[in-house]
């Protein structure tokens, strides 16, 4: 493939790849056109804004004792509908990054012998890390789903693609119930060639770049014979060197996944060697435990209604027939698995003594969460709650029952007025604007605030919805990024707005303006 680069932020509407950067960091847009099939990623960024508690729980470091992040080979195909990556519901961000309402992936035409090859492979390529390779469905989420099958052309890439996988260029979090694909049917019939692919499209899923290192399952070059996960500090890029992603100065695939994901923990024996059992000791007629954890969430309720931009908590109970070893809270927004430990900054957790209750409580921003709850027993059976979805927005007519209610709190005597936010003083282009496909539309906005601007962001509404982009500081209050718009796009009206914070997190959005892609 061949790659371009832009100084501020480019977004390609109606291509076959979204590339967006932040802050000067450029970020390559692809073609198909390179005769060696690789893959590639789409920028994605969550639905609905978050807090600075959520994105500091995103960045932790994935604590001992976490339960693995299952991975499903999936060679059966199937439709796939446009949304926020949930692989349990068979929706996924890359449909939605494409504008297609759903896609539909034929299975995998390869042998039996050479689909236990490549899932072999997969195994060996993340054996170090806590991860699980299975090509079983998974019952509950949260699981990355690996499809192989198809040529791209389901999705509307070019031919030459060899795959294609969600990726958070910003944050940098691990998208948990992400769906990945491998076209098989680009790839040839090398099992080989198609582990190496899909390792590197799992692995954008799970934040890592493109590397320009040639023994990296991550790199586009060739030539240097099988490729591996590397424990080396390299740089980013495609067939030339170039920033790489989340501000990092460079990339090292272990140490990166060894962050986000941990090492690979082994299960002690049921009866440690050397053991020795006391005369009269009754062994219970029963079995190794092989019953998993049942596991309720007490609340929120299901769609719920809670305050944006505020503390929430979440409890849940388990019960087991021989004890509770652990609970943990997956916050699907952000990727992050919240063990009962105190141990991530911004969450506290009050647990019961037998681990059997567990109440985190953390602060939020705006828009639908999804989340669920897991309990693990000594033995190390897994059970899980199903997934749950609340809204943190004002609920439509009132109140509804099942309200998300905030931890107590005693405020003050007196609550002073609180300073006001960011000022939006200018925004252009104007509403109203009209452009051709294949313009650029170069979007400004003037921003000042007495405490120092945090961050400001460019909200595009397009058919797919809304996605939040970091614009650029250039300088003297004015901040900036530039949309290229298809010569392919779908003609008719987009909107955006401006929206900015202060260094404390007060947000402040400019009136939403209307354009005519004609």
């Amino acid at each position: 493939m061949t790659s371009a680069t832009s100084k501020l932020c480019v977004l390609a509407l109606g291509t076959t790849l979204l590339s967006a950067c932040a802050g000067g960091i450029d970020v390559p847009v692809e073609d198909e056109s390179h005769p060696t099939p690789r893959g590639i990623y789409l920028p994605i960024a969550p639905s609905g804004d978050s807090s600075q508690s959520e994105r500091s729980i995103a960045a932790a470091i994935t604590p001992a004792g976490t339960p693995p992040l299952v991975v499903f080979l999936q060679r059966n195909g199937g439709t796939y509908t446009a949304g926020s990556d949930d692989s349990s519901r068979n929706v996924s961000s890359v449909v939605a990054g494409q504008n297609r309402a759903s896609a539909t992936i034929p299975p995998f035409e390869g042998s039996a012998a050479q689909w236990t090859s490549i899932v072999a492979c997969v195994r060996e390529q993340f054996a170090r890390f806590n991860v699980e390779i299975t090509d079983v469905e998974p019952t509950a989420g949260p699981y990355i789903e690996s499809l192989f099958g198809g040529d791209g052309t389901e999705l509307g890439f070019g031919q030459g693609t060899g795959g294609v996988a969600p990726i958070d260029p910003q944050g940098c979090r691990v998208i948990r119930g992400a769906v990945v694909y491998n076209f098989t049917r680009v790839l040839g019939g090398d099992a080989r060639v198609i582990c190496e692919v899909a390792t590197q499209e799992i692995a954008h899923a799970m934040s890592l770049d493109h590397e320009y290192l040639c023994k990296d399952p991550m790199t586009y070059l060739t030539g240097c014979g099988q490729k591996t996960l590397q424990d080396v500090n390299a740089q980013c890029g495609e067939y030339s060197a170039r920033a790489c992603i989340c501000g990092r100065a460079s990339q090292n695939s272990v140490q990166i996944l060894l962050q986000k994901l941990g090492p690979r923990e082994l299960a002690p024996p049921a009866t440690p060697p050397g053991t020795v059992t006391p005369p009269g000791t009754v062994t219970p007629p029963t079995g190794p435990d092989t019953v998993a954890p049942m596991v309720t969430i007490d609340g929120p309720a299901e769609g719920a209604y809670g305050a944006p931009n505020s503390l929430i908590s979440v409890t849940a109970s388990a019960t087991d027939a021989v004890g509770v070893g652990s609970l943990e809270l997956y916050w699907a927004f952000t990727g992050a698995v919240l063990p009962c430990t105190n141990t991530v900054p911004g969450v506290t957790c009050i647990k019961a003594s037998n681990n059997a209750k567990a109440t985190w409580t953390f602060r939020v921003g705006s828009g639908d969460r999804r989340f669920l709850v897991r309990a693990r027993d000594a033995a190390g059976n897994l059970g899980a709650t199903p997934e749950r979805l609340i809204h943190l927005a004002p609920p439509p007519g009132g109140t509804p029952p099942g309200t998300v209610t905030p931890p107590p709190t005693t405020p003050p005597p007196s609550q002073p007025t609180p300073p006001a936010g960011p000022t939006i003083a200018s925004v252009s282009p104007p509403g109203g604007s009209a452009f051709q496909r294949g313009d650029t539309l170069e979007v400004r906005a003037t921003v000042t605030a007495s405490g120092g601007v945090g961050q400001v962001r460019l909200l595009w509404t397009a058919p797919a919805g809304t996605t939040p982009f970091a614009m650029a500081d250039l300088g003297g209050g004015e901040y900036g990024i530039d949309i290229q718009v298809s010569s392919a796009a779908t003609p008719g009206a987009r909107s955006f707005q401006i929206e900015a914070l202060d260094g404390a997190g007060r947000q402040t959005r400019s009136p939403a303006l209307s354009v005519d892609v004609q």
